[in-house]
């Protein structure tokens, strides 16, 4: 049992009947003994028994999963829809909650939708049942994030819409790494050269990609002039932060890749390579190039951390501003890989220049009004998207409010102290207040705990991160016991998750496990392979799996051999 679930985690369960048979007949795990023969041999080779197995194992991890859930009292859903390998839309569940002061994301389930579930009134009765049928309450959900989607969000009739008529308290959030995305990628529509550029580096893209002889050709120049073998990558407008690997991948191959346009263009009249070579170039082509590597290196840094697993609510603010000043900055002074690029630049370059480094040097077209057309075009995509990301990350409603439980955002100031916060737990009270739920708060008792507990929360907590902060006032049941209304509002900020991101890592692992020659994989089968390979422990850490329990329930689920077999051993 135990190297079937080593197998399901290399999502290979259809080998494991092997491998187990060496593992029981080795007696590596004396408690399974009873799974063999006297003669050492495994009677349960079916793939039916196989797959007993592995719901048996899923089922402790999803029994184990909903018992932290409910200690929690208050979790969160995150939500995501996608198209698999048979052209299925599916739907995909995670649940973040906090466990022993602890922010936890876990998977909760995946299901196939048929083309009727797809509008928001069947995505929610589909949600509602998934989540009653685990056993867990709509009324103990803090909030629900999702892609943005209108069907999500739509504020007619949106799922979420549907969500807060049932639930008042719960919230809705916007994915952070999906607005950012937006964000960006309308800032380059608003250009039209940044959208022809886009264009020209997909076409680059396919011209190597489809073709062996033009990948050999590059490959050689590569070799010749000792450079590291890069492939080209193409770009998507829907996952446009994709956009600075193509980038990169562009600069470092520019040299290369202008020699290959060449013979190509001269030794065989290719017409696609002689307008490749003439776009790249071009100075407003390389200008915009290292323009654009350094607002996507900034960009691509403030998505990966929208997308960690502990980010909170209270971080949030940080991470955003530190970005959108470090691309204010750009507007006036040059970002790293832009100074490089002007720094190389001879003094006369307005009437064309050679560009790259000794032994192969490039011929550049160049003029005064190219140069003037360039500069003005960044300058506007940039104040662009500094417009965008403000307006899609001003959030003035009770999801902001939270910020207050941050230490870092403590006044320094005794005097600033005696009023800090003080709006927005009036604000919250009011929020939380107004229904009766496992999410309520008692307003006037809450107003009385905060003008204590900042104070408290100063003294003791002012160097710790928020999320430490939560993990040490959860923990202690004499802070809980003091100030019940408060370490609730501090729960329900922990289980904020503010990114989809982890929805978009499932279904990664999804198409890991129903792939094309399995596309026909029940949806029993693959909830069962994600449940176990998920969020369960890494292999390495197996020992802290209870290989008893899964034993347990999988001779319980109907007349076996097995337990006869133990009952005379």
């Amino acid at each position: 049992m135990k190297n079937l679930y080593y197998l399901a985690q290399r999502n290979d369960p259809s080998s494991a009947i092997s491998d187990l048979n060496k593992l029981l007949t080795h007696h590596h795990i004396s408690k399974f003994d009873c799974l063999t023969k006297a003669d050492k041999s495994l009677p349960y080779e079916h793939h039916q028994s196989v797959k007993e197995m592995q719901d048996a194992m899923a089922e402790v991890v999803r029994t184990q999963l909903i018992a932290d859930v409910k200690q929690s009292g208050i979790f969160s859903v995150m939500c995501d829809e996608s198209t698999d390998v048979s052209t299925e839309k599916t739907l995909v569940l995670y649940v973040r909650y906090a466990h022993q002061g602890q922010t936890n994301t876990k998977f909760l389930e995946v299901t196939e939708l048929n083309g009727d579930e797809c509008t928001a009134s069947n995505l929610y009765q589909t949600i509602t049942r998934i989540i009653e049928m685990r056993g867990l309450s709509m009324e103990s959900i803090a909030c629900m994030t999702t892609d943005g989607a209108s069907v999500m969000t739509g504020v007619r009739g949106g799922v979420t819409t549907l969500m807060k008529q049932r639930n008042g308290l719960t919230l809705s959030i916007h994915c952070i790494a999906h607005r950012l995305a937006l964000a960006s990628g309308q800032a380059a529509d608003s250009d039209k050269y940044l959208k022809k550029f886009q264009a020209m580096i997909n076409t680059i893209y396919k011209y190597y990609h489809y073709s062996p002889k033009h990948q050999s050709r590059l490959k050689k120049i590569q070799q010749v002039y000792e450079m590291a073998e890069r492939k080209f990558k193409q770009t998507f407008h829907t996952r446009w932060l994709s956009f600075e690997g193509a980038v990169d991948a562009l600069l470092a191959n520019y040299d290369a890749l202008v020699t290959c346009m060449e013979m190509d263009s001269a030794e065989f009249g290719d017409p696609v390579a002689k307008g490749l070579l003439k776009f790249i170039t071009d100075y407003r082509f390389l200008y915009t190039s290292h323009y654009m590597k350094d607002v996507l290196t900034t960009l691509n840094i403030l998505s990966k951390n929208f997308q960690r697993r502990d980010l909170t609510v209270s971080e949030l603010a940080f991470q955003l501003n530190a970005a959108v000043g470090a691309l204010r900055a750009m507007k006036t002074v040059p970002g790293p890989f832009l100074r490089t690029f002007i720094s190389s630049l001879p003094e006369n370059y307005v009437d064309g220049f050679q560009y790259g480094v000794e032994g192969r040097m490039n011929q550049i077209k160049c003029s005064q009004n190219l140069v003037t057309l360039t500069i003005t075009s960044m300058e506007n995509y940039l104040g662009v998207l500094l417009n965008n990301l403000s307006e899609r990350f001003t959030d003035n409603g009770t999801v902001s409010r939270f910020s207050i439980f941050d230490p870092s955002r403590l006044p320094s100031l005794e005097d600033e102290l005696l009023t800090y916060g003080n709006e927005e737990i009036h604000q919250l009270a009011e929020f939380y207040g107004r229904d009766a739920s496992p999410l309520s708060v008692n307003p006037d008792d809450l107003r009385a705990e905060w003008c204590l507990f900042k104070y408290y929360m100063n003294n003791n907590y002012r160097r710790m991160s928020f999320s430490d902060m939560a993990e040490r006032v959860l923990q202690n049941g004499n802070t809980t016991a003091s100030y019940p209304n408060v370490s609730k509002l501090i729960k329900v900020c922990l289980v904020l998750p503010v990114s989809s991101a982890d929805c978009e890592r499932g279904f990664s692992r999804y198409n890991l496990i129903k792939t094309k020659p399995r596309n026909r994989l029940y949806t029993s089968t693959v909830n069962t392979l994600m449940m176990l390979t998920v969020d369960t422990p890494a292999l390495a850490d197996m020992d802290n799996f209870n290989f008893g329990r899964a034993f347990d329930v999988w001779a319980a689920a109907k007349a076996r051999r097995a337990r006869h077999f133990m009952n005379n051993k």
